[in-house]
């Protein structure tokens, strides 16, 4: 007897694509196309392009000038689709601006930027406060003012009265400006405990001559103990031998050692 075979009929199921992850699909390109949109919108629409600059807390600096460089710092180029397109849309920082401000103009501290919408903006400037004409006499008396952080401010044709003077004699690079005003602040508040006003100090490479409303010349070397040079300069100031007659005197050389020289 023959054996039946019994054929088995095979089937292939087609694989569906979900719904979902077209659903999904779709709804993600539709959200790119309205934030793009959106964002296009904002950048763009004249409503939001900075109309209105106003400038307040500067009293040493033009506000047109100002505003000139700020304007200029607002405006940003965009590529869109290969062309070039500007805009200074008040949603945009100004960013790196702030810091190209301070460039163009030392005398600024700091720059807080305000947005008033819809397209308005307003910077307040805190300029830096003179402490000290610093002239490099060196280089044919090259002088500037400078704040408490030794930060350059601007160029002067003549000091500026009530600031105490700086009088770089010689190159003077064994400290910074900012090291060097520390020392200088100390010295005067001793000078001024002894009702003496510093008046200005003449920097050479070795010695520093502190100038007063005396006759009398008081020389440091900042490389040495300062504090110990202070110390015996308060002990001299303190000594009716001397203190009676400081305006008879020459100077006193505070340098050496456990010395005084006077003369």
């Amino acid at each position: 007897m023959r054996r039946k075979i019994k054929k088995t009929k095979r089937t292939f199921k087609r694989k569906r694509k979900g719904f979902f992850s077209g659903f999904f699909f779709s709804i993600a390109a539709f959200s790119s196309i309205i934030v793009l949109s959106a964002g296009a919108f904002l950048l763009f629409s004249p409503r939001f392009q900075i109309k209105e600059l106003s400038v307040i807390g500067n009293n040493d600096i033009s506000a047109d000038d100002i505003k000139r460089v700020a304007s200029e710092q607002m405006q940003k180029s965009l590529s869109l689709m290969g062309k070039e397109i500007k805009t200074g849309s008040i949603f945009l920082s100004l960013g790196e601006g702030v810091d190209a401000l301070k460039e163009s103009f030392p005398q600024i501290e700091s720059i807080s930027v305000e947005k008033n919408f819809p397209n308005g903006v307003s910077l307040k400037i805190t300029e830096k406060t003179p402490y000290a004409n610093w002239c490099e006499e060196y280089e044919k008396n090259n002088c500037y003012l400078i704040d408490k952080k030794g930060s350059f401010i601007k160029n002067i044709e003549e000091k500026v009265s009530g600031l105490i003077c700086i009088n770089e004699k010689e190159k003077y690079e064994k400290m910074e400006k900012k090291e060097s005003l520390i020392c200088f602040d100390k010295i005067k508040g001793e000078l001024a405990k002894n009702s003496i006003n510093a008046v200005s100090f003449n920097v050479y490479k070795d010695k520093i001559v502190v100038k007063s409303n005396l006759d009398c010349s008081i020389i440091f070397n900042l490389e040495g103990d300062l504090d110990w040079q202070i110390e015996k300069l308060g002990i001299v100031l303190k000594n009716d031998k001397y203190s009676k007659d400081l305006n008879k005197l020459e100077y006193i050389d505070l340098r050496f050692g456990n010395q005084a020289i006077i003369k």
